[in-house]
Parts: C-alpha cells; structure tokens; sequence
C-alpha cells in the first residue's frame, strides 16, 4: 500500500509540473489577438522569402555540384527553421498554435486587416512572392536533376 501512495504522489506531482509547464502557452496562445497573428503571418511569408531566395541563389552557384548544393541547402534549412521557430517562441507559441487561433478567429482576423490595408498588401504581397520563388525554386531543382525528375527505370 505504501508503494502505491507514492506512485500516485509522484504522478501527481508530475501532473502538477506538466501543468505548470503547459499551463503559460495555452494561455499566450488564448491571449494571441488578431493583429499579433497577422504580424506573425507576415513575419512567416518574410521568412519564406528569405529562406526561398538563399537557396535559390546556392543552386545557381552550386546546382551542377549536387553534393556541395545539398549541403549548403540542409544548413540553409536548419537555419531557416531556427529562425522560424524564434519568431513563434517570440509569441509564446507554435506553429500549431498559430494555425488554430488563425482557423477559429478568421472573422476577427478578417476585420483586422480590412482596418488595417497597408498590413493586409504587406502580407498579399510577401505571400505571392513567397509562391513564385517556391515554384522558380521547384523548377531550378529540376532542371538540375536534383528533385522532382523520376529516375530512370521508375
């Protein structure tokens, strides 16, 4: 009996410190307002263009030399990653949570940036520049040969 008693202690403290760990993202994520969503979307778009325009520039430099270029594009990727999780850690959230909130908030979001045009054409547009250097990129790499082209026999 003993030994049951401190194992249900040791899960409720355990319970406590998850809890306790938790317990400040579910609120920041509750707290996110509109206008830091939005912020955080533009900040995501930025970093895609930046990130997009790197790895272009290396598969101009190195796309005949596959290993160099995919060596240089894995780093490029890390760092890409890293940043983009510092801009989510800056809010107190992640990804996930930044997606739920922007599903369950659409209207609210909506509203915001029709207030807010100049925010709203600063997103559209690092948006579309995101989409076009992912698909110039997309077709840098097969034209490379480095992905996207079946292999021979496939």
């Amino acid at each position: 009996m003993h030994r049951k008693q401190r194992k249900k202690k040791r899960v409720i403290r355990f319970s406590i410190f998850f809890v306790a760990l938790l317990f400040p993202t579910f609120c920041q994520a509750e707290a996110l307002a509109p206008s830091a969503s939005c912020q955080i979307s533009k900040g995501i778009y930025r970093e895609n263009v930046t990130h997009l325009t790197t790895v272009i520039s290396l598969i101009n430099e190195f796309g005949s030399d596959k290993p160099t270029f995919l060596f240089k594009e894995a780093k490029a990727k890390k760092e890409f990653v890293e940043r983009m999780e510092a801009l989510f850690d800056s809010y107190g959230i992640t990804l996930q949570d930044h997606l739920a909130f922007a599903d369950d908030n659409k209207s609210e979001i909506d509203a915001y940036l029709s207030q807010h045009q100049e925010l709203k054409q600063e997103i559209e547009d690092s948006r579309s520049q995101a989409e076009d250097l992912s698909l110039q990129y997309d077709q840098l790499l097969q034209n490379y040969g480095i992905r996207g082209v079946p292999e021979a026999g496939e």
